[in-house]
C-alpha cells in the first residue's frame, strides 16, 4: 500500500507540474487582452465537466479523478474548479448559493486583489 501511495504522490506532482507548465507556455507571452488565458480557462472548464461526468458515471475512478481533475486540470486552471463547484451547486438545486458564490468569488476576488496590490505597494515603497 505504501508503494501505491508513493506512486500516486509522484503522479500527482508530475501531473500538477504538467498542468502548470502548459498554462505557462500558453499564457506567458500574451499581450493585450488575455485571449490565451481565456482559452485555457474555457478548455479547463470543458475538460473538468466532461471528466466529472465520467467520474459520476463510474467510467473514471476516484484515483483518476484526483490525478486528472484535481492535479492536472487544477494546476492548468483553478477557474475550472470554480466552474465545477457552481455546477455542483446547480445540480443540488442550490440556485441562490450558486449565484452568491459567483458574485462573492468574482466581486470579493477583485476587491481583495486590489487591496493586496495597495498593501504590498505601501510595504515596498
Amino acid at each position: 500500500m505504501k508503494g501505491l501511495q508513493f506512486y500516486m504522490i509522484v503522479l500527482f506532482v508530475a501531473l500538477s507540474s504538467f498542468g502548470a507548465f502548459v498554462r505557462l507556455k500558453l499564457t506567458v507571452t500574451q499581450v493585450g487582452f488575455p485571449w490565451m488565458t481565456l482559452a485555457v480557462n474555457l478548455l479547463g472548464c470543458f475538460l473538468i465537466g466532461a471528466l466529472y461526468a465520467l467520474k459520476e458515471s463510474g467510467v473514471v475512478s476516484y484515483q483518476q479523478w484526483i490525478l486528472l481533475g484535481v492535479a492536472m486540470l487544477g494546476a492548468l486552471t483553478t477557474f475550472s474548479s470554480f466552474s465545477l463547484d457552481i455546477l455542483k451547486l446547480i445540480n443540488e438545486k442550490s440556485y441562490l448559493e450558486s449565484i452568491g458564490y459567483v458574485f462573492m468569488s468574482n466581486g470579493l476576488g477583485v476587491v481583495l486583489c486590489f487591496i493586496g496590490f495597495r498593501v504590498a505597494g505601501k510595504i515596498v515603497v
